[in-house]
């Protein structure tokens, strides 16, 4: 799995949500946020939660231990703002926009 995104400088990825919510504060305490939860994924399974697109929220277990899997899609990267991880419950690739999360 290419994690180019979740092996950002945390100051680079909060510089990237300070872009996306305008408030340097909060995005930089969810940039250092988004890391612990990095740190937790390389390590094992982490459960955490977001708000999705549609404004539910949304409890995850994500890991990023031993994820062999070959992401495709458009080619494009992932933007600096958002992580992504491989959920165990519906064993498949996800992501989530460091802004959201609770």
């Amino acid at each position: 799995m290419n994690q180019q995104s979740n092996t950002m400088n945390p100051m680079k990825r909060g510089n990237a949500v300070t872009k996306e919510t305008g408030n340097r504060k909060q995005s930089f305490d969810k940039s250092w946020q988004a890391e612990r939860i990095i740190n937790s994924m390389n390590n094992g399974v982490c459960t955490f939660q977001f708000k999705k697109k549609d404004g539910t929220i949304r409890s995850a277990k994500g890991t990023l231990k031993d994820v062999n899997i070959e992401v495709k899609g458009t080619g494009r990267p992932t933007p600096d703002a958002n992580v992504l991880f491989f959920d165990v419950e519906a064993q498949g690739l996800r992501s989530f926009k460091v802004s959201n999360l609770i």
